[in-house]
């Protein structure tokens, strides 16, 4: 008996941090949403109320995921066993690392306590998940880490490092806190399947140094885009075949730091002194082998970073200073940009192609999504060296009579409109302006996939448009194109 008491004391002094002395740390965090409504992108879709988790950083903040206060109308804490909710304010937002300040407004719950931040994590180590979105207490999940990826965060496609866990139930990823030696080393930001995706540790301090620390210096963009050398008859071609390492540069953006000396076609052999393989990866100390990307987090903007390259055969060393990373100059905007861009011409709901557009199809748009949007996000995200093109579509049709032979067009690309190439609902509206085509009266308008060309009449356009408003519900405020 005395043994097995031994036993159990030993084990309960190894057991993690316990979900009661978690309870000061870790509030619920309670967020009203709006979120654009992209099939009626004049209005927006009815409140959304959500649940996120939040980390106590001292007694007045609190740290949580980006994407539960986007677009939010009001925000609330609770603490777990305290019935009152504490109105919150958004302090600081980084929609890259998908993580968020919050302020209390007014009073704060007692006692809290900030929890300590812990250090890397390595493959197989041990760790406890704690979830509170319901219940009044704290439960944990006892999980390992089983790899390590890089891939965007939901708000922006930006590649950053994130820890991979096996969990086989559903309803994770809303910022619940994982916990190792009694300190935060992970939030977990996203689930599929039976893998929860988190932040690891050394983001999340990142993320605190620089809003601590203003001014905000945030992720780089390097303004290169590069693919695996796995094929000798490729390293043959571009000369490299006397080295087994580097990754060909497919493009160079126009605004690249690197535009000057850097070229398509060059091979990266080292980025900052990292030796990358030809299939674009290191041997990372703690996290295996792992895309050379994963670097971008450890730099901030400004700093400069080191490239050797090959070229010809010949190895050429260059050193430039980043700058930040802007989200505007994806060509498919992200959710974290995607108010809705839109013009109504008769009828005739244009719109720019963006991530939001593209998820109003539901959790699985990838397959739900049209082709012709798909086509677009996956394959031609930059297809334009300056960066900042965009993709407009023709939504849809809003039957009426003028518009009579086109009620069933939608969801294609418009490609020109009066002879002009479209990239921007602004290039549409400046067409359709065009003083050429207003006098003979009829607009032109170019579609893919099947070229298909519309002919539209600009006589009693603002008859038409009084029309849609009254039959369809819209009001005033939406963008109506009008001449003047």
């Amino acid at each position: 008996m005395k043994t097995v008491l031994i036993h159990l004391l030993l084990l309960l002094l190894t057991l993690p941090l316990t979900a009661k002395s978690l309870d000061s740390s870790v509030l619920r965090i309670h967020s009203v949403v709006q979120r654009s409504d992209y099939d009626a992108p004049w209005t927006a879709k009815q409140n959304e109320r959500m649940v996120h988790m939040g980390v106590v950083l001292d007694e007045r903040t609190v740290l949580t995921a980006a994407f539960a206060v986007k677009e939010a109308r009001h925000l609330e804490a609770e603490k777990l066993g305290d019935p009152k909710r504490y109105p919150l304010k958004i302090e600081f937002v980084d929609d890259v690392a998908n993580l968020a300040i919050l302020r209390f407004v007014d009073d704060a719950p007692a006692a809290l306590e900030a929890l300590p931040l812990g250090a890397d994590l390595a493959l197989g180590d041990n760790v406890n998940l704690y979830q509170a979105l319901e219940g009044e207490t704290l439960v944990s999940n006892a999980i390992k880490l089983r790899e390590v990826e890089v891939r965007p965060v939901y708000l922006v496609e930006y590649p950053l490092p994130q820890y991979v866990f096996e969990l086989r139930r559903a309803g994770y990823g809303w910022f619940e806190p994982i916990i190792r030696d009694e300190k935060l080393v992970a939030v977990a930001i996203g689930q599929s399947a039976s893998s929860v995706y988190a932040l690891p540790s050394r983001l999340l301090k990142r993320f605190l140094e620089g809003w601590r620390r203003p001014p905000y210096r945030g992720f780089v963009d390097p303004g290169l885009q590069v693919s695996s050398m796995l094929s000798p008859y490729f390293r043959e071609y571009a000369k490299a075949g006397v080295v087994p390492d580097g990754v060909w540069i497919k493009s160079v953006r126009a605004d690249s730091p690197f535009a000057d000396v850097v070229q398509v076609g060059d091979v990266l052999l080292e980025f900052n002194g990292v030796r990358i393989s030809a299939r674009g990866s290191y041997e990372h100390p703690r996290w295996g082998r792992i895309s050379f990307l994963s670097q971008l987090a450890e730099i901030a903007a400004g700093d400069r970073v080191r490239l050797t390259l090959l070229r010809g055969g010949e190895s050429l060393k260059v050193e430039k200073a980043l700058p930040a990373y802007d989200p505007t100059h994806e060509r498919i905007p992200p959710p974290a940009l995607s108010q809705p861009v839109y013009i109504i011409f008769g009828g005739f709901l244009f719109q720019e192609l963006s991530a939001g557009l593209m998820q109003s199809w539901g959790t699985q748009w990838k397959r739900r999504a049209p082709l012709p949007y798909l086509f677009e996000a996956e394959y031609k995200k930059n297809p334009n060296v300056d960066g900042k093109a965009r993709a407009v579509v023709l939504q849809r049709v809003l039957p009426i009579e003028y518009n009579k032979g086109y009620h069933e067009m939608e969801d294609v690309l418009v490609t020109q409109v009066n002879g002009r190439a479209i990239e921007h609902v602004q290039d549409l509206v400046a067409a359709l302006k065009d003083e050429k085509y207003q006098k003979e009266g009829y607009a032109h308008i170019i579609v893919e996939p099947g070229h298909e060309e519309v002919i539209l009449s600009y006589q009693g356009l603002d008859k038409v448009h009084k029309t849609i408003r009254k039959r369809y519900g819209i009001p005033d405020t939406a963008h109506f194109w009008d001449p003047q």
